[in-house]
């Protein structure tokens, strides 16, 4: 199966030891074939989704919950991606309506649309924004990143040099978890990104609870990485 998937594409002017410098992030829709992830032990079986909301209802209400709180940050983002369209917000309004409609129909029949997961949530969000020509509200805000993590980027990779092997498995990780504290899609996260500018990954990553984590399998994923390594070599 064939499918068109974005990808961006760095215009690098210059590359050196001491400096990287780049022009411009761009968006080329490529064609490529999608397959199946390697590690994946059996593809057949596998399901991305950890709770089927239309078999657990307390999930299920509070991810309905956490979709509606979010809906006014959304719309608000959807009137700003496009500030010279005068009828972005008339279009945002009708989008507001529909999406709020589905998820006060799922909370009634969580079988209305078929499976129920929070993946199926945010493709529905998705689909809804796509109907009322809204292909990216975070588009503006996701290039202003993009361009803030490419200025801090050399520090971070220097940074990472210095530590021992076993330190730098422990440091991305953890970097790994301050990036995905940079969700808009998630209202309190969003309330703190929108009062407070200045925050920022090294701020995202003094957030981060101590080991153990709620699902800490640092120790076990650190070892298999030991042993593949010294397989290889």
């Amino acid at each position: 199966m064939h499918k068109c998937v974005s990808q961006a594409v760095f215009t690098v002017l210059s590359v050196s030891p001491l400096r990287l410098q780049f022009d411009m992030l761009e968006m080329d829709r490529l064609e490529r074939q999608l397959v199946n992830l390697p590690l994946l032990q059996d593809p057949s079986s596998y399901i991305p989704d950890t709770v089927d909301l239309s078999e657990d209802a307390l999930a299920r209400e509070y991810w309905l919950y956490c979709f509606e709180e979010a809906l006014d940050g959304v719309v608000k983002r959807a009137v700003a991606s496009q500030p010279d369209l005068p009828e972005a917000a008339e279009r945002a309004e009708k989008f507001r309506h529909k999406y709020q409609h589905k998820l006060q129909t799922l909370r009634h029949q969580p079988f209305a649309y078929g499976s129920l997961t929070v993946r199926s949530l945010l493709d529905t969000r998705e689909h809804c924004l796509n109907e009322f020509n809204f292909p990216d509200p975070y588009s503006k805000i996701k290039q202003g990143e993009n361009d803030m993590a490419l200025k801090y980027f050399q520090k971070v990779v220097k940074s990472l040099e210095e530590l021992s092997w076993e330190q730098r498995q422990f440091a991305l990780v953890r970097g790994l978890l301050a990036g995905n504290v940079f969700d808009w899609g998630a209202k309190a996260v969003s309330d703190v990104l929108e009062s407070d500018p200045e925050f920022g990954f090294e701020h995202a990553k003094l957030q981060l609870e101590e080991r153990p984590w709620l699902v800490d399998a640092y120790d076990q994923w650190l070892e298999r990485l030991k042993v593949r390594i010294l397989t290889v070599s």
